[in-house]
């Protein structure tokens, strides 16, 4: 199921022969796989498992504390900072839990931490926060009421301070400019959240088996959103 996300981050779904490219694009950086681990690298691929390096803090969303793992690429950071993906977990399998997999765990997520690990070698940094009650549910954006009331939910007010803590250095030099977002299932309608709610914030997005919520744009958009920033792949879903 996770595959998904190795086809959107060598972007082949948006019509490129298939050799990895930069999220923005940018000829200075690939995204080339080092599959067997034999690059330096934050990542250790062993025989049966992957495992990224990752620190971890927490931030608070109105109603409790929320668990945030997250890494920064290995070598100096380009002068603005590191561009960043923050990765939205599906239903019930922590974002946490992202860094490191055992061959044939569920969900794909040996993939998943494939990709954690390309885009750290590839010069993102990453960023991965639980949904409520420790990543054990899944996040609010298309669940009543707060599909059509976002503003000040929980989730709302734990991106407003991930976001904050991105500019202010929490996470290390990142670059609050160079933001990507990607989730799979309830993490994918997160992403498509972060592409219509806060468009003007994030430079690509990538969805994976979720749909766009393109009839919900009036209820989701805030009216001092100064541009739209199209989702760049949509893996597996099709947008509506």
């Amino acid at each position: 199921m996770m595959r998904g996300f190795a086809i959107a981050l060598s972007l082949s779904a948006c019509g490129t022969s298939g050799m990895a490219v930069p999220l923005d694009g940018s000829p200075d950086a690939t995204l080339d796989a080092d599959l067997d681990g034999s690059l330096a690298s934050r990542c250790q691929i062993a025989a049966m498992q992957i495992i990224c390096e990752h620190d971890s803090m927490s931030l608070n969303d109105s109603t409790a504390d929320r668990d945030v793992a997250y890494e920064v690429p290995l070598g100096v950071a380009p002068a603005a900072g590191w561009p960043v993906v923050i990765y939205y977990q599906g239903s019930f399998v922590t974002s946490t839990s992202a860094f490191s997999a055992q061959v044939g765990a569920p969900f794909g997520e040996y993939n998943l931490t494939l990709t954690i690990k390309a885009l750290l070698d590839g010069g993102y940094a990453v960023i991965a926060p639980n949904a409520a009650m420790m990543g054990s549910t899944f996040w609010e954006t298309n669940v009543p009421p707060y599909s059509a009331s976002w503003s000040g939910s929980p989730d709302d007010v734990l991106v407003t301070h991930l976001l904050a803590a991105i500019s202010s250095g929490t996470f290390g030099k990142i670059d609050p400019s160079r933001l990507y977002a990607m989730g799979i299932s309830s993490g994918g309608f997160m992403t498509s959240r972060m592409a219509i709610t806060i468009r003007a914030c994030f430079a690509r997005s990538s969805i994976t088996r979720a749909r766009t919520r393109r009839a919900a744009r009036s209820a989701w958009c805030r009216p001092h959103c100064p541009r739209i920033t199209r989702p760049c792949c949509f893996s597996t879903a099709t947008p509506t």
